[in-house]
């Protein structure tokens, strides 16, 4: 078992984890007059959200990938920097070396900001939660969904999935 300050420590390699159930099997038993409903979100509803999902686990790793990078390689920079003021400066080779690291820092530091990884992150977690919410309004028939027919409440589910799919939150 893993210690807590590491269950959130970002992998090399991001692979997504199991997928979990919007509602627990023994709970959607007890509920058979449901079972339509929840065939209805599986299909609709739950691939875009899964897709969603792991898009924003995949950014959000990338994000404390790159930031453990920069705190790793700042202590680095640092370390060289005490050594070299330790021996009394003039060593040339730990100089390179403090400077490698630091240009290395630099281009990392640039990419990290260029490449917008937590509004990425923010923005899929958001259409992700939006999913969810949707998923538990179609459950309980409300708001758009509180219409006696299922395929007109499955026309708007699909109509909202693909909304809320392709928005760009401000």
């Amino acid at each position: 078992m893993k210690p807590t300050f590491l269950k959130r420590f970002p992998r090399l390699r991001w692979r997504p984890g199991d997928r979990y159930p919007f509602v627990d099997p023994s709970l959607r038993s007890s509920a058979p007059e449901l079972a339509e409903d929840f065939e209805v979100l599986n299909e609709e509803l739950a691939p875009v959200f899964y897709e969603l999902d792991e898009g924003a686990l995949r950014a959000q790793n990338d994000l404390r990938r790159g930031r453990l990078l920069v705190i790793l390689g700042g202590a680095v920079a640092t370390a060289l920097g005490a050594v070299q003021s330790a021996l009394g400066g003039g060593v040339t080779g730990i100089g390179i070396a403090g400077a490698l690291v630091t240009g290395f820092l630099t281009a990392v530091v640039a990419y990290l900001r260029g490449s917008e990884g937590q509004k990425e992150y923010f923005n899929t977690r958001l259409k992700a939660e939006r999913l969810r919410g949707e998923y538990f309004l179609y459950l309980g028939r409300l708001e758009r969904y509180d219409v006696e027919s299922g395929e007109e409440r499955r026309r708007r589910l699909r109509g909202r999935v693909a909304e809320i799919e392709v928005e760009e939150p401000a």
